[in-house]
């Protein structure tokens, strides 16, 4: 059985994976698209 801390870390890993999906889907969408990377000179900021 898993320590109550190792439980509480994934839960937190799981929030925070939820609360970046839109912009992983955003950036991932960006990566994907190759007229994307043409059109702009700087890459999407991470940040």
């Amino acid at each position: 059985m898993a320590k109550k801390s190792k439980i509480a870390k994934n839960e937190q890993r799981r929030a925070i994976v939820e609360r970046y999906a839109e912009r992983r889907a955003e950036l991932k969408e960006i990566i994907r698209s190759p007229l994307a990377a043409q059109s702009s000179a700087l890459p999407p900021r991470l940040s």
